[in-house]
């Protein structure tokens, strides 16, 4: 495998009359991608794919642009589908996300199971490494990355998702356990 990065988005400006695909990122949120850049130039040459949603956008604009690898997006990348959700607290978040974990077959939080949502997101990430000479910078969602990272590795998913910082990256290396940077 090509060295793989999977980079959460930065910290987007949250409006509930907004659908959450919809966000860009917060004044914050520019910054601490940008911040995250400074910390992932040593890993190249690569390239940086990111989800269609603004906040990965624009994150991987930041980081693409801070180190100098060329940007593209793959809708694959998108997070798990939850457009109908209405905005809730952090506590009916978390309560839905553990349960989509917990119940990877069924439909219980949003549009698609997290079986779905993990085999989407797998395929688009081993097409582009197998595409890949260097370094595959994907800017995608904690969800997604939660998914593939917990599967693949044997993790239990709830407590490495709530590790996922706005912005931080997981660092996928051969023979190496995955590697967060915040």
């Amino acid at each position: 495998m090509s060295r793989l990065i999977l980079v959460k988005h930065a910290m987007p400006q949250i409006d509930p009359a907004v659908p959450a695909k919809d966000w860009r990122l917060s004044d914050q949120g520019w910054g601490a991608a940008t911040t995250l850049a400074h910390k992932l130039k040593g890993f190249g040459p690569g390239r940086v794919v990111a989800s269609p949603e603004p906040k990965a956008t624009d994150t991987g604009h930041v980081i693409a642009e801070a180190i100098g690898w060329p940007f593209e997006v793959e809708p694959a990348f998108a997070e798990h589908s939850r457009a109908t959700v209405k905005f809730g607290t952090q506590a009916e978040v978390e309560a839905s996300i553990r349960r989509l974990f917990e119940e990877p077959d069924r439909l219980v939080y949003g549009e698609e199971t997290a079986d779905q949502a993990h085999a989407r997101f797998a395929e688009a990430i081993e097409r582009h490494l197998a595409a890949s000479s260097g370094t595959l910078l994907a800017a995608c969602h904690g969800t997604v990355i939660t998914l593939w990272v917990s599967r693949r590795y044997g993790l239990d998913p709830m407590p490495f998702w709530k590790s996922l910082a706005l912005p931080s990256a997981v660092v996928i290396e051969d023979g190496a356990p995955p590697r967060l940077i915040a």
